[in-house]
């Protein structure tokens, strides 16, 4: 084996295996627990719980009364309807 190719085999396995050695890292890295566990337990049926409340879809909603619709030259007074000199 010629020393260049020899090094360049080093080399590629240099870096597949610092590759590698990240992507675990990152997989590890995901796997971790995000949240805090400390909290109670979902399947104990003594937890205080804060009480549920309703609150309608519609309870924020405004009447539109129908409006007569604007002249359409008041919104674009360029479109005047005038001609250009």
């Amino acid at each position: 084996m010629s020393p260049n190719l020899r090094w360049a085999w080093v080399t590629a396995t240099r870096r597949a295996s610092r590759a590698l050695l990240i992507s675990v890292l990152l997989v590890i890295q995901g796997c971790a627990a995000t949240r805090s566990l400390t909290g109670p337990d979902p399947a104990d049926p003594d937890v205080r719980v804060p009480a549920v409340t309703y609150r309608s879809v519609l309870s924020d909603r405004r009447d539109i009364a129908p409006v007569e619709p604007s002249p359409w030259t008041a919104g674009d007074p360029s479109r005047s309807g005038k001609e250009k000199p």
